[in-house]
């Protein structure tokens, strides 16, 4: 606090930047269950010591005590919350923390952590900073969110007719607009659903993403190279290994298996991958070999999920209809 004061006292010139605006620095998480608002609010000190000016006091010590109080007041009243359309009159939780004088960049920096219950329906959301709203001001802004969440539409994330984007997030901006947060989701999308359950524990993915990752179009070729294979590119390998092994002999069968397993320890790089693919093609050509080409050229292209290819489908292959092997 007596380094805080002696600063007020006697302002060290900085860049323009922290002399003319307050920064808005907002990370937003969100998951089917909950969403977490945690806001750094930058007051340059400039701005801090014209406010002790201002109030006509002789106490600064006093005044900068209250006045601190009154900046987490105006942070829990000001920043809104709307859930469908229907704002909210308060958080369900709100915590502040010590706030904090960053001398190297000469900022007294309020810091609250938001909380908010979500429920299933909810479709619209809309989060709105009110805070030193007279102020000249920069805003940052981060978005995660469980892969679970359908992102629908949002306005940090603006697409042309091109198909090129632009996005608003993790950069300093400006305009006024960026007070702003808005987002369309669906809590209940039970492909959604699915496909979090095949990226976390088939691909080893995080539970959570960026806002980026959700909305922007995955490029099927780009993350096969990187050893991804999309749920729905997983499913049709899936169905056509499960007609191919059908038609297999036990022997060759057995063959693709121990190959498979062979090869679920190995990471392959595209290179390999795709000559792989390439001698199973050749090896088609072989009439006795077609099936096992084909199945092994499944389990390729399921990289890395060929654990997955044994378990759902040939534990079902190895089984007649009488429950006995082929």
């Amino acid at each position: 606090m007596v380094s805080l004061l002696s600063c007020l006292v006697s302002l060290a010139l900085g860049h323009p930047f922290e002399s003319q605006f307050v920064g808005h620095k907002s990370e937003i998480q969100t998951s089917t269950d909950r969403l977490v608002l945690r806001l750094e609010v930058e007051v340059p000190l400039p701005l801090v010591e014209r406010s002790f000016q201002e109030s006509k006091q002789t106490d600064k010590k006093q005044w900068l005590s209250d006045w601190m109080l009154e900046m987490q007041s105006d942070m829990a009243e000001n920043v809104w919350l709307e859930l469908n359309q229907e704002r909210l009159t308060t958080w369900s939780g709100v915590e502040h923390q010590q706030p904090m004088w960053r001398e190297s960049s000469k900022f007294l920096v309020f810091s609250t952590t938001f909380t908010q219950p979500l429920s299933a329906n909810v479709e619209q959301i809309l989060v709105l900073d009110q805070v030193l709203i007279g102020e000249p001001s920069v805003f940052w802004r981060e978005v995660t969110l469980s892969r679970s969440v359908q992102v629908l539409d949002t306005d940090q994330i603006v697409f042309t007719d091109k198909g090129t984007y632009t996005t608003h997030l993790q950069r300093w901006e400006m305009e006024e607009q960026r007070r702003e947060f808005r987002m369309v989701v669906d809590m209940n999308d039970i492909w959604q659903h699915c496909d979090t359950w095949w990226d976390v524990y088939i691909l080893g993915e995080d539970r959570v993403q960026g806002l980026k990752q959700t909305v922007v179009p995955v490029d099927t070729w780009r993350e096969w190279k990187t050893g991804k294979t999309p749920l729905w590119l997983g499913l049709m390998v899936l169905v056509g290994t499960w007609f191919l092994g059908r038609r297999m002999s036990s022997k060759h069968r057995w063959y693709l298996v121990i190959i498979s397993i062979l090869m679920s320890g190995l990471l392959l790089p595209v290179p390999y991958r795709f000559g792989i693919l390439i001698l199973c093609g050749v090896g088609s050509l072989v009439p006795r070999l077609r099936l096992l080409c084909g199945g092994l050229a499944g389990c390729v292209i399921l990289y890395p999920s060929w654990v997955l290819g044994l378990v759902m489908g040939y534990f079902l292959l190895f089984r007649s209809k009488n429950g006995n092997l082929n």
